[in-house]
């Protein structure tokens, strides 16, 4: 589902090496387009409709078609936008986490009512803050049931349930390159409004309303040694992942994980872009250096038949 100017302004990054750029507009189209095109790489913002399994559907999809691509393989999405998968492995790592549950139905939403407020619910499965608005975060346990049952019904899928951390909203941004991967760690600020983030979500109207301007500011020298090497063992355990950002919190120097996002906004006023750009990279040197991730890839990452 991304917008027609950043899908533009992706092809004409990828033109600027000298590749051709194919616009395919989903996974069927991909069967038939694969053959057609010398020394294919599937470079994909594909995120699909409803079905649960859209997001590992391109990757599935050029595994079957042995295919070269960017990114993680149809497991490893699976694994990261499933919150719960997330927050063990983290947790595994040395992360700091947020308490949290899972509910799995309406009689779960019981659970609300025990549990600390503050708190946020939202999808267990979802990206790009779908299902994420103000009213996610939960200061009665009365309207944590409701917006629950809600939420359950909305995306026929478990709810997440997780502790309100305070603090500021950055994230840990990953493209890997060989021997080492570019790395940079950033923080989300709203312009006028310091210390927004202890008592706001960053939902899916601060991403998009432009009456709540924000800016991306650079602040690599904030993560820890320890946390940048707990979020290393993190990144390991997913296996090869093209780009991806750490979304968490910093809250008194210390970093706590909130979840993965593996297709990270790809737009000139992204995080990546924003990110990378402030330690003087070009808008299309990012896009070079997410589509030369795939030469870091397992080779020949062929369904097995």
């Amino acid at each position: 589902r991304t917008d027609a100017k950043t899908v533009e302004d992706v092809l004409a990054a990828i033109r600027v090496t000298g590749t051709k750029a194919v616009h395919i507009q989903g996974p069927a189209d991909l069967a038939v387009e694969a053959g057609l095109v010398d020394n294919p790489v599937v470079f994909s913002t594909y995120a699909g409709g409803s079905s649960r399994s859209r997001l590992a559907l391109v990757p599935a999809m050029a595994e079957s078609l042995g295919l070269p691509y960017v990114g993680l393989d149809a497991f490893g999405m699976v694994l990261a936008h499933d919150k719960a998968v997330t927050k063990r492995l983290a947790q595994d790592c040395g992360l700091r986490t947020p308490r949290w549950r899972i509910i799995h139905n309406t009689s779960d939403s019981a659970l609300c009512a025990r549990f600390p407020v503050p708190y946020v619910v939202k999808p267990v499965a979802e990206g790009s803050s779908m299902g994420i608005g103000p009213g996610n975060l939960i200061r009665t346990p009365f309207e944590g049931g409701l917006r629950a049952a809600e939420l359950l019904e909305r995306f026929a899928q478990p709810v997440l349930v997780e502790e309100f951390i305070g603090g500021r909203e950055v994230s840990f941004l990953s493209i890997e390159a060989p021997g080492s991967a570019h790395e940079c760690f950033v923080e989300v600020v709203m312009q006028g409004r310091p210390g927004y983030f202890d008592e706001h979500l960053f939902d899916a109207a601060d991403k998009l309303d432009g009456s709540r301007p924000h800016s991306i500011s650079r602040i690599d020298a904030e993560l820890s040694e320890a946390d940048r090497a707990a979020i290393g063992a993190l990144l390991a355990r997913m296996g090869h992942y093209g780009c991806i950002r750490v979304d968490g919190k910093l809250l008194d120097g210390e970093f706590h994980f909130l979840e993965l996002t593996p297709d990270p906004w790809l737009g000139r006023d992204g995080q990546l872009a924003e990110g990378f750009g402030q330690g003087g990279w070009t808008y299309e040197d990012v896009i070079h250096a997410i589509l030369m991730s795939a030469l870091q890839a397992p080779r020949n990452r062929v369904a097995n038949g």
